[in-house]
């Protein structure tokens, strides 16, 4: 199916296969940016294309990287899930024909973005003290 009119397009972050609230994770480092674009009948985000009727549930997380307050649309279809992450003045889901939820959450470590963490103060102090 072709896409329709575009109604509304901004820049994004994106991975697939992201079940649950975001998270600091290694799937974050190699996220794809990309223009996200919302059709009349779908999503498109650089190669990716979701139909609106192919979305089984919609929820977008507010929350904040660091200081700076950030979204987090996460798309669920029956075969895939997506996260998509926007800028604060992003305001993809005005545009969007799908209900959606919105949830204020935390954003939370994986163990993999802990080890990080953890070896990044190490090696800083192993530097201070050399």
């Amino acid at each position: 199916m072709a896409p329709s009119k575009l109604k509304y397009r901004c820049f994004c972050k994106a991975i697939q296969n992201a079940d649950g609230s975001p998270e600091y994770s290694a799937k974050w480092m190699g996220a794809k940016g990309a223009i996200f674009k919302v059709y009349e009948n779908e999503i498109a985000c650089g190669s990716w294309s979701i139909p609106f009727e192919e979305i089984t549930s919609a929820t977008l997380f507010h929350t904040k990287q660091w200081f700076i307050p950030v979204k987090v649309l996460r798309l669920v279809t029956e075969t895939n899930s997506h996260q998509l992450g926007f800028n604060p003045w992003a305001k993809p889901t005005d545009h969007m024909v799908i209900p959606i939820s919105e949830e204020h959450v935390r954003l939370r470590y994986s163990a993999f973005s802990i080890g990080i963490r953890v070896v990044l103060v190490g090696a800083a102090i192993v530097y201070i003290i050399n």
